[in-house]
């Protein structure tokens, strides 16, 4: 019994519906059995069937190729026991007549008018026939009685029981009535057998079943290998399939009900897994698969693809609401923890559902649904249950059509990195870099990170396009950095994500980076986010400290958004903390954002690492962070994210004298103009550009240029100040119109 439902447990099901029905076959067997001997043999032969081993476990597609294989070799025999016969000194006549049994169940093995199953035993029974004729034609030697075994081999590519069955059969009337009739055609010149047949037949029967059996155990031993889950001991994906195959045959033949898949995966077991060592993953699996099992009945069938996830077959069932009501008893399951070895743990999981009424419907399409449903249900969060429709399908095709295109992208340089510049807090200096990736699409123009990073990290992209938009923009950098004075290192900023941080080779790969493009270890930092970092702190450790051991900067971006404990902040070899725009969005006016801010600032400081504030926008939240004692700062308050054609302009040398009225337009343009990309119209690097003003010299910029006004010009301050208000009223419209709110600016990390 389940100690959760009260349920008894699958096995027990299974095996109580199974013993029913053979009790079932034996009343209705005694029921007949006043008829006659006949009812007698049909009662027994069909106990026989349900106590030997069921085959037809193969699936159709393999059973009908190896059939074709055995017909073939089945073919094969017709000529060379015909050569065979004559070369022994058989008449010409005698070999016909026994080499035509041959042909006559070589062309009942291969006509279509039979059905397969007749047609296997057709040919079960020939293969026999070669062996009993190469004994009849060698004059019944010893030697020639082997070749039965070696058909028997043969037969087990059938796993079946019927061709085992006719074997047996064959062998021992072969051998008793053969005997009898001509017995050295049978036994050659054995005294013991001639006088004997009908014992010596036993005896070869006997032989046969011995080689039969053993050749049943190794077929169950080879078949549990193939079509059981070596862990769990749950039917594997193949056993599934068959068993859906079947299933949607029965929708032909029964009342109106449906077939539905359950598409299970455990959520974030690969934290589990790296956690607590993977013996122990392996231990909760096994826990997984028996408490589902329990949950489950006799027409609910659970199999495990591999890894964390698991499908479940529902046969007769209603409508979508029985298929909700299973998945909603198999979460239930999840709600105890499992006891491991190491102690409690509690998991979750999410589920998704297809369902058909069609016959005809594709199992691999029925599966497919259910897993693009499972992926939605984890993308709204876990632990749940989503039932597959257009719409799921809908985004299933997109994701497919994005990831090739993805792909394509890559192979074709479709990818270009932007640049935003980092400041100093006085606004006087650009000291750095951040390296952002944008994708030049062939028909949808230049699109944002947003559009497609999630889906490069899902499907492990993000490694080959991060190492791409690392080694181009080292690139990039060591050329811009000639331009300025050897005094002013400029920093690169590049992103690094989970993927990649993952990835034990990355350092070879940055080292690899660094030599290519000759740029300076300490002018490189790899940012990553702190979400990343706490996953598995340990590893992010081990990891960043082979970076830093390369001489590369490590910077924490987004921090104060990933609770990550002061402690593995404190162990973490890192340079400088980013904080986050969402606390800078509201500063000044939300004091708690504002004491959010101060406390980063202060535990960075303390920490001596420096610190970076993200989005600023305002000449107010600038001049917050400069009372607060932030060490630099990125934002539309400065630049947008620029193409490396305008980068290029920025850091061009011999710069004019009267090029600082154009700088501060350009800077105020930009500011003016940072809502309208919050509204999502346009993504913020496609209009970079478009900002700047007309007439920008090709040289611009001396070393010392002021990038926000200076104080005493109220008039430009009213300006800025107006433009924030601007920016603020935007954001709030777009916010009503659309009903979920955006940033009003940054970027998203590459």
């Amino acid at each position: 019994m389940s100690a959760l439902t009260g349920a008894p447990a699958a096995d027990d099901v299974r095996s109580a519906g199974l013993g029913e029905a053979v009790q079932g076959h034996f009343e209705r067997a005694r029921g007949r059995q006043g008829g006659g001997p006949g009812a007698w043999i049909i009662g027994r032969w069909i106990a026989l069937k349900h106590w030997l081993p069921k085959g037809q476990l193969l699936p159709e597609h393999v059973l009908r190729r190896r059939h074709r294989s055995i017909q073939i070799l089945l073919w094969l025999h017709v000529p060379a026991l015909f050569a065979f016969g004559v070369l022994m000194g058989n008449s010409v006549e005698h070999t016909a007549i026994d080499v035509s049994l041959v042909a006559l169940c070589g062309i009942g093995a291969s006509l279509e008018r039979f059905r397969l199953k007749a047609r296997i035993i057709a040919a079960s029974f020939g293969l026999m026939t070669c062996s009993a004729v190469l004994v009849d034609l060698w004059g019944g030697i010893t030697e020639a009685h082997f070749h039965f075994f070696v058909m028997i081999g043969v037969l087990t590519l059938y796993q079946d029981w019927t061709p085992f069955l006719v074997a047996i059969a064959f062998v021992v009337i072969h051998h008793g009535v053969g005997g009898m009739l001509d017995p050295r055609a049978v036994f050659g010149d054995n005294p013991q057998a001639i006088k004997r047949p009908w014992e010596w037949a036993g005896i070869h029967g006997g032989f046969v079943l011995a080689a039969s059996v053993a050749h049943i155990v190794a077929w169950r031993t080879n078949e549990n290998q193939l079509l059981r889950d070596p862990l769990t001991g749950l039917p594997s994906r193949l056993l599934y399939l068959n068993n859906l195959k079947l299933g949607l045959e029965r929708l032909t033949r029964g009342p109106a009900r449906g077939v539905a898949v359950l598409f299970l995966d455990l959520d974030r077991f690969k934290v589990i897994n790296d956690s607590l060592g993977h013996g122990e993953g392996d231990e909760l699996l096994v826990a997984v698969a028996e408490r589902i099992s329990h949950s489950l009945r006799r027409h609910e069938t659970l199999a495990r693809f591999g890894g964390d996830e698991f499908v479940i077959l529902c046969e007769d069932i209603f409508d979508d609401e029985d298929a909700v009501a299973v998945a909603e008893r198999v979460l239930k399951a999840f709600s105890l923890p499992f006891q491991l070895a190491h102690g409690e743990t509690m998991a979750a999981a999410s589920i998704g559902i297809s369902v058909t009424t069609d016959p005809n419907q594709d199992p691999d399409d029925l599966i497919r649904d259910a897993d693009a449903a499972m992926y939605r249900a984890k993308a709204a969060g876990g632990a749940r249950v989503v039932l597959f429709d257009e719409v799921t399908r809908e985004r299933a095709l997109a994701r497919l059509h994005n990831e090739n295109a993805i792909r394509k992208a890559i192979e074709r340089e479709e990818f270009r990195v932007f640049f935003q510049p980092e400041v100093a807090i006085d606004g006087e200096h650009i000291i750095g870099l951040e390296a952002l990736v944008r994708w030049q699409h062939p028909e949808r123009g230049l699109l944002g990170p947003g559009e497609f990073i999630s889906l490069c990290e899902e499907t492990g992209l993000i490694v080959p396009l991060g190492t791409w938009v690392l080694r181009d923009a080292c690139r990039r950098a060591v050329v811009w950095q000639r331009s300025r004075p050897s005094e002013e290192p400029l920093i690169l900023r590049v992103n690094v994500s989970a993927r990649q941080l993952a990835q034990d080779s990355l350092s070879e790969t940055v080292a690899g980076v660094i030599v290519e493009t000759g740029i300076e270890p300490s002018q490189l930092c790899l940012e990553v986010t702190e979400s990343v970092l706490i996953e598995d702190p340990e590893s992010s450790i081990k990891t960043l400290t082979q970076l830093k051991e390369l001489g590369v900067k490590i910077a924490i971006d987004d921090f104060g958004t990933g609770y990550s404990s002061l402690e593995y902040l404190r162990r973490l070899p890192v340079d400088c903390v980013k904080v986050d725009r969402s606390f800078v969005r509201g500063v000044p006016e939300n004091e708690e954002d504002v004491a959010i801010v101060n406390a980063v600032i202060e535990l960075g400081h303390a920490l001596k690492l420096s610190v970076t504030a993200e989005g600023v926008e305002t000449a107010e939240q600038l001049g917050r962070l400069q009372t607060a004692g932030c060490d630099t700062a990125q934002g539309f308050l400065f630049y947008r994210p620029e193409p490396p054609e305008v980068v290029e302009r920025l850091f061009a040398v011999d710069a004019p004298a009267g090029a600082d009225g154009a700088l501060g337009s350009a800077s105020a343009s930009a500011s003016a103009s940072a809502p309208d990309s919050a509204s999502g119209s346009a993504d913020p690097a496609a209009g970079a550009s478009a900002h700047l003003p007309a007439a920008l010299p090709t040289a611009v910029a001396r070393a010392q240029r002021r990038l926000i006004p200076p104080a005493g010009a109220p008039g430009r301050r009213r300006r800025l100040a107006r433009s924030s208000l601007v920016a603020g009223l935007r954001a709030m419209a777009h916010t009503w119109a659309s009903g979920e709110s955006e940033p009003v600016s940054g970027d998203s990390p590459a």
